[in-house]
């Protein structure tokens, strides 16, 4: 008799399963294991608020804000009280975090050639 905490499998699933086990392609079981945020792929920063101006102008935020100038771009979203400084900040967050991945991305050619 099947283990009780097993659920049950068709012939088919377990077919498969059985197939996949001997070529050791079988699928790790399911696990609630805490995601390092390290090993994540880099990817840029934003703020709810730049998504929710993404979302309602359908547009690639990081393109944008540095399309013009600050008082231009600050104009195109006066209506949604975003102010010249805060387009500012965002430019200068957005350019540290790509100096970061290039650095990043710099230093990975050296440690690949060891």
């Amino acid at each position: 008799m099947a283990n009780e905490s097993e659920p049950k499998r068709t012939p088919i699933s377990k077919l498969r399963r059985s197939i996949l086990q001997r070529n050791h392609l079988a699928p790790a079981p399911a696990t609630k294991a805490l995601v390092n945020p390290a090993t994540l792929p880099s990817v840029l920063h934003k703020t709810p608020t730049m998504k929710m101006l993404e979302y309602k102008y359908h547009i690639h935020l990081e393109d944008f804000i540095f399309s013009g100038s600050l008082n231009d771009v600050a104009k195109q979203f006066a209506t949604d009280n975003i102010d010249r400084s805060t387009i500012s900040k965002w430019r200068k967050q957005f350019r540290e975090q790509k100096h970061k991945q290039q650095e990043q991305k710099f230093f990975q050619q050296f440690e690949e050639e060891k």
